[in-house]
């Protein structure tokens, strides 16, 4: 090995031509070994662990350093793979010392008292540094030890320090071409071609570092998240070149303003950065983020002040995995419209018990099918003439002791989330099926049983195969299932879904157009879908008594539905001024609270043993008895 050069400086603003040359030997030298953003290696994180065990401190790194940041090749005690250069004073000091720089108590030395990896976490005391050097002697970084209370190095200890740099200096030079293919592989699956930051599969394996960690390292951890809107319209007003050079500069202007702080950033989303933070953003810097991302961009020939969303998130308590907190960022942002123009500013720490409801309704969820820990409750359909029951709809319920009632818009949109959404279908599906057989055992007379659909179901195209197996090991007739789906469901992807539907139907399932009304996108498609039901919504029935366009629309509906050949059910149905009017109108079946709620297997049970004798107060009163409590 080489002997240190005359004078090892860092090159800072108004150094001199000499100190500039001496720079840019030593960065060439760093970027030569080709270690730089290569993932964790086994034979130096077994130098780090020795060093953490021989010297017993909190912390231990092998560092790289490049113009702008102390990168970690090794470390323990850290979460984070770098850290700005200007940060770490303490390893750029290093360089400057021929064989070692050690600081016994950094609160007590004036050119480390100041800095943030002092005063904040992880409260550094004592650092020692042995610098390491290319075999022409530049240095490259450090292996370097540090320790939140203050330490004295023997000169054994010294030795053995520098012991341990060689020995990685010696793994440093060492080369294995396919180890080097396989590791360059690794970096190109784990950062962005265009921004040269992590993707968001790099950004979920360093979140699950940190979690780990976080026991050993106080920080408290942060995201911050932004969000460029309307990107595919930027791509149609502009170009894809103009639209990269202006996530570019927001890119940069986000690095910049997070400079002085521990940081990693990641792209991950198309339009959405990420960066990781290790204290809380205070008012200064969220002051200063906001200040450089609401300027102007100039990309080419165009000024383009685009529109973005800064959300600041806490790394909550109890997240065990860095995939479960990234979804937290589309939950966020569908509870808040996109701001008109500028830059729209949200703190995310008021909807910790929000989030943390979700993560446990996420994570316990798949267990639920399993041990059939959720519940089907049914809410019956009258025929208004004449009066007998001639459905069920079948509705999800979760009663938790620890989480109360958990909706069923919770559980589906925390489904689909997770990519359960087919898994729920099938359990319900199958659920719904096992009350049939239970209910013709009993011998009751059974009436068709309505199932709300998700979108992915019905374009999933095995699901045929699968219900008609489903049926034939029952028993249960097609006919006793019906499938409730969504107007833009079928529009959105029209031929799949309807050949898909005609599958179905061809096991004697029956199809039911959901929430009828809300938009009239499905009307031209009606007879080319094979539906035999029109749900009008109950957002149209609440009005229909006090408000004469509301009727009318009603009516409407009803005369589509009747021309089509279609039987027509009114849901939400209240009170008697409206279920008179809807009989007036020739409405065919009605469902909500006027009859009754959604009632527990046991109770249905009792209106199947004589269907055709239940009118609407009798099938209240037998319902009150027996309701879903969340109902009451």
């Amino acid at each position: 090995m080489g002997g240190p050069p005359e004078e090892i400086m860092n090159a800072e603003p108004g150094t001199d031509r000499r100190e500039e040359g001496q720079e840019a030997r030593r960065l060439k030298a760093v970027r030569q070994l080709a270690l730089l953003d290569t993932p964790p290696e086994k034979r130096f994180d077994r130098l780090i662990r020795l060093a953490g065990s021989i010297f017993d401190v909190s912390i231990a790194l092998i560092t790289l350093i490049d113009d702008q940041r102390i990168w970690f090749k090794s470390r323990r005690g850290i979460a984070f793979e770098s850290i700005p250069r200007e940060e770490a004073s303490f390893c750029v000091q290093s360089l400057r010392e021929p064989e070692m720089l050690v600081v016994d108590d950094a609160r007590g030395d004036a050119r480390f008292a100041s800095l943030s990896l002092v005063t904040k976490p992880p409260f550094v005391r004592f650092y020692a540094g042995a610098v390491l050097r290319s075999e022409e002697g530049e240095p490259l970084g450090t292996l370097c030890i540090m320790d939140n209370r203050p330490r004295e190095l023997t000169e054994r200890q010294r030795t053995i320090l520098l012991d341990l740099a060689r020995l990685a200096e010696s793994e440093m030079r060492f080369s294995d071409v396919s180890s080097r293919e396989r590791s360059g592989a690794q970096i190109r699956a784990n950062r962005d071609p265009l921004l040269h930051c992590m993707t968001r599969q790099g950004m979920s394996d360093l979140l699950d570092e940190f979690i780990h960690e976080r026991p050993v390292t106080p920080a408290a951890g942060w995201l911050l998240s932004v969000e460029l809107h309307d990107w595919h319209a930027l791509n149609l007003r502009y170009n894809a070149e103009v639209e990269n050079e202006l996530l570019i500069m927001v890119h940069d202007r986000l690095h910049v303003a997070l400079a002085g702080r521990q940081l990693s950033i990641a792209r991950a989303q198309p339009n959405r950065l990420v960066a990781l933070i290790g204290s809380p953003p205070d008012e200064v810097l969220i002051a200063g983020v906001r200040k450089l991302l609401a300027e102007p961009c100039q990309v080419a020939d165009h000024t383009i002040t685009p529109r973005l969303r800064l959300w600041t998130v806490p790394v909550p308590q109890g997240i065990t995995a860095g995939r479960e907190l990234l979804p937290v960022l589309h939950y966020l942002d569908r509870q808040y419209p996109w701001p008109t123009d500028g830059l729209q500013y949200l703190d995310a720490a008021h909807w910790l018990p929000s989030l943390h409801r979700r993560r446990t309704i996420r994570q316990r969820l798949p267990r639920l099918f399993e041990n059939d820990g959720l519940t089907m409750y049914y809410q019956p359909r009258l025929d208004l003439v004449p009066h007998r029951l001639s459905g069920l709809e079948a509705l999800l319920r979760w009663q938790d002791d620890q989480l109360g009632h958990v909706s069923p818009l919770e559980i589906l949109d925390i489904a689909n989330e997770a990519g359960l959404s087919r898994d729920l279908d099938m359990w319900v599906v199958r659920r719904v099926i096992r009350q049939l057989v239970q209910w013709r055992d009993a011998g009751r007379q059974l009436v068709p049983v309505s199932i709300n659909l998700l979108p992915d179901q019905l374009r999933y195209d095995a699901f045929a195969g699968w219900l008609a197996d489903e049926l034939q090991q029952q028993g249960i007739a097609g006919e006793l299932l019906e499938f409730e789906i969504l107007e833009h469901v079928v529009i959105n992807d029209f031929h799949g879904v309807v050949a898909n539907m005609r599958q179905l139907a061809a096991l004697g399932v029956r199809f039911a157009l959901d929430d009828f009304g809300t938009g009239y996108s499905a009307l031209a498609y009606l007879n080319r879908m094979p539906v035999d039901v029109l749900k009008i919504d109950r957002a149209f029935i609440q009005s229909i008594v006090e408000d004469v366009q509301a009727a009318a629309l009603v009516r409407s509906i009803i005369e589509i539905g009747h021309n089509a050949g279609l039987t027509i059910v009114a849901e939400g149905v209240e009170t008697l001024g409206q279920y008179l009017i809807l009989r007036a109108h020739g409405c065919h079946a009605v469902q909500g609270f006027l009859l009754a709620p959604p009632s527990a297997a046991d109770t249905v049970s009792d209106w199947l043993e004589w269907p055709a004798l239940l009118s609407p107060p009798k099938l209240a009163m037998s319902a009150s008895l027996h309701a879903d409590p969340s109902e009451k």
